[in-house]
């Protein structure tokens, strides 16, 4: 880290959802709640004293990766074999082959340089764009500050909108707020986690934060790691500088709390979504029907959603 680390833009939306709220995303368990053993890369940040202040970008990054290695045994073979040929696929710290994707490519197209992002930036930009595999845009000793934000070329962007239409569209890649500048909520936390793994932001500095567990320490948030799995002595985090692996303690403040779902869309439930979408729209620009009958056929319709999806 250095002092001036810009890492993090605090920026809630009213329009954004909040889980138990207004979130439209269905709950679906897919792990126990312990990511660890879907965590094959360990990426830095800052590398030869080049700081890209580019958290944000790594800690959604090292989620997608992390549930795409969750979904990639579901997915069918063809989409299997598209995916390993289009380059997503790395040797991962266990020596096998992992999807891995490029927090480069996402701190590019978010467009704020590197004066950091906040959480909801880097969902947008995937929801947007897709990802793209990291040997086509890494971060390593060899990349400069003068070439990190080069503009991506065109055929990148239609591989990686090539993946997103892969995976099911836009609506394959969702987010929600767990906690949105709350308390300390470690049961919503590790309920929230069995879907995907959490991106979260605390204060820190420079003092005190590069130790296995780091000293608690209070102010405006500034950094964002991932949240992966939770013990009875803390929350275990991902980080971005060494040591990787870091533990906060229960008393550590985590006033936000992101979490990025990545679902696989089969060809036919993307159409049921598109034609669900329409007729959602059309129902909202009605003026004549009365409230209470709109509510009752989106009701119906998210019934269906839930029988065939």
């Amino acid at each position: 880290m250095n002092t001036n680390h810009t890492c993090l833009i605090i920026k809630p939306r009213a329009t954004d959802y909040i889980k138990g709220t207004n979130s439209p995303i269905q709950f679906k368990a897919v792990t126990s709640g312990d990511w660890t053993s879907h965590l094959y890369f360990n990426e830095l940040q800052k590398i030869n004293d080049f700081e890209t202040n580019g958290c944000v970008l790594f800690t959604a990054q090292e989620s997608f990766d992390a549930q795409m290695d969750v979904i990639w045994p579901t997915l069918p073979q063809s989409v299997q074999q598209q995916i390993t040929d289009m380059g997503y696929l790395d040797i991962g710290t266990d020596g096998k082959l992992h999807f891995h994707s490029s927090p480069r490519f996402l701190q590019v197209l978010a467009g704020n340089g590197f004066n950091g992002n906040s959480l909801q930036d880097p969902w947008d930009v995937m929801r947007k764009y897709g990802v793209l595999p990291w040997k086509d845009l890494p971060f390593d000793a060899s990349i400069t500050q003068a070439e990190y934000l080069n503009p991506i070329p065109q055929a990148s962007l239609d591989k990686a909108a090539q993946f997103l239409n892969l995976m099911g569209g836009k609506n394959a890649i969702q987010y929600h707020w767990i906690v949105d500048n709350g308390a300390n909520n470690p049961a919503l936390m590790s309920e929230a986690r069995q879907q995907s793994p959490l991106c979260v932001s605390v204060y820190c500095n420079d003092f005190s934060w590069n130790f296995p567990v780091p000293e608690v320490v209070e102010g405006t948030p500034c950094h964002s790691i991932q949240n992966y799995n939770s013990t009875s002595a803390g929350e275990q985090v991902l980080d971005h500088y060494l040591p990787f692996d870091k533990l906060l303690v229960p008393a550590y403040p985590i006033p936000y709390v992101m979490q990025g779902v990545v679902n696989f869309i089969a060809p036919v439930e993307q159409e049921i979504v598109n034609e669900t979408a329409t007729v959602v729209s059309e129902i909202a620009k009605d003026t004549i029907t009365p409230p209470s009958i709109k509510q009752t056929l989106l009701q119906e319709i998210e019934a269906i959603l839930e029988r065939f999806l």
